[in-house]
């Protein structure tokens, strides 16, 4: 053999040899590839299997929140916490201690929760692919302690569990707190926010009268007739009352008269706030940027919004006793008849006597309410008067400028009675609690286990 015959020889050999080592790697590529997909795809159904159990979660949460607020539907859980407490009276839920049996993929018990009483047993949602379950527990909040079943802060938790076939199980938690179109009313028949008031007038009318007996009823629960927010305003309005107008002293609040019914609502030492026991004011209604944002709120999601700049405003006839009327700009006069709900006026209200409004008023804004004419309509619930808007004759709609004057963004408000023959300015809880009425149980905190 000659030597080019041993040279090709030699180079199929190694092209045999490079052909081999290729197959072998590329065999090996392939495998990998293979597991890896196969890998992935374990890891992707894994993963789906928790996201549907989640969900599943999820919607035993979404059942228990609207379950609970069909039950109640109000502010206080301490009769729910009870009910679900079981026959012994202790709420025993210990998400820990949950347990489930599964028999071919089907979940055929729950335990774990002693004698409590589920929000939701529970609850199948079949599939013909893959099913799966949920249940939801009803228990106090963290901060009271989840096993209290007195309710003093008007929080609840909702710890919902959801389960998929393959036996995959995730659970959620959520804090719930009554919503409502704006926060606990400050406890006073008429309250004027900010510093001393630009003008207090309770009117000349020998008729007309001011009650903080709770809806006219003596020998009750009672309020403040007028609430302020300062020492220096209580003070300014007392001297109002007081001034030699010949105004009728005609102020009336259980055991208390006249001037001694204006209260400084920020001050539990106050001696009608301290006697009444109501406790002092919300706190947002004393910060401004929250009590713009409380109207803004309001005017999204009004019943009834009119722009007085745009077009004339007035009241119209509210069939429900939570209607939101919103008017932004002024309010010129009010019309004859009794109405209900929450009446907005950002700008001047004009408050005619025989207009009857059994509810909320809040003036807040320009914080300018005038009261004038005779007639007997009285305004049953409470009247708030804030002025927050410097540039109250601006566009209605453009609030940017609120809360950037004043002591802390509030100047003076105005009340002017002079009007109002026989009628009766009065606080109210029924009307207000039924204006200010709850309307869902929202998630305040959310927690996935």
């Amino acid at each position: 053999m000659n030597t080019s015959c041993r040279l090709r020889s030699g180079q199929r050999g190694s092209a045999m040899v490079i052909a081999l080592f290729a197959l072998v790697l590329l065999t090996g590529m392939g495998t990998a590839v293979m597991f890896l997909g196969q890998h992935e795809a374990r890891t992707s159904k894994a993963g789906l299997r928790a996201k549907k159990s989640f969900f599943l979660a999820e919607a035993g949460l979404e059942d228990g929140r609207m379950t609970l607020y069909a039950a109640n539907g109000g502010i206080e859980f301490g009769g729910d916490l009870l009910s679900a407490a079981g026959i012994d009276g202790t709420i025993d839920f210990d998400p820990a201690a949950l347990s489930f049996t599964y028999a071919n993929g089907q979940l055929t018990g729950l335990s774990g929760y002693n004698d409590d009483v589920p929000l939701r047993a529970v609850t199948a949602l079949p599939s013909a692919q893959s099913p799966g379950w949920y249940a939801a527990f009803l228990t106090n909040d963290p901060l009271e302690g989840i096993s209290n079943t007195t309710d003093s802060n008007h929080r609840v938790m909702i710890t919902a569990v959801g389960a998929g076939e393959d036996e995959s199980v995730e659970m959620v938690q959520a804090i719930l707190e009554p919503f409502q179109a704006i926060p606990p009313t400050p406890p006073a028949a008429l309250t004027m926010l900010g510093p001393d008031p630009a003008f207090f007038d309770n009117g000349n009318s020998n008729a007309q009268s001011h009650s903080g007996d709770d809806c006219g009823v003596s020998g009750g629960a009672y309020a403040p007739i007028v609430g302020t927010v300062s020492p220096e305003s209580r003070d300014e309005v007392q001297d109002d009352m007081n001034r030699p107008m010949n105004r009728p002293d005609n102020f009336t609040s259980g055991p208390y008269t006249g001037e001694d019914t204006v209260a400084d609502l920020t001050d539990l030492s106050d001696p009608i706030v301290n006697a009444a026991g109501h406790g002092i004011i919300d706190p947002v209604w004393v910060d401004c940027p929250s009590l713009k944002a409380v109207i803004e709120q309001l005017a999204a999601s009004a019943d009834y919004y009119c722009n007085s700049h745009a077009s004339s405003c007035s009241i119209p006839s509210t069939a429900s006793p939570d209607t939101v009327v919103f008017i932004d700009g002024d309010l010129s006069s009010t019309p004859s008849g009794s109405y209900t709900g929450i009446l907005v006026v950002t700008g001047e209200l004009v408050y005619r006597g025989n207009t009857g409004w059994d509810g909320i008023v809040m003036v807040v804004g320009e914080g300018r309410l005038l009261r004038s004419g005779g007639g007997n309509g009285n305004p049953s619930g409470g009247v708030i008067i804030g002025a927050i808007d410097p540039t109250p004759n601006g566009p209605p709609q453009d609030r940017s400028d609120w809360c950037t004057q004043g002591t802390d963004g509030f100047m003076n408000s105005f009340y002017d009675a002079s009007g109002g023959g026989a009628s009766t300015v009065q606080w109210c809880t029924g009307y207000i609690n039924a204006a200010n009425a709850v309307k869902s149980y929202k998630v305040t905190n959310f927690l996935q286990r």
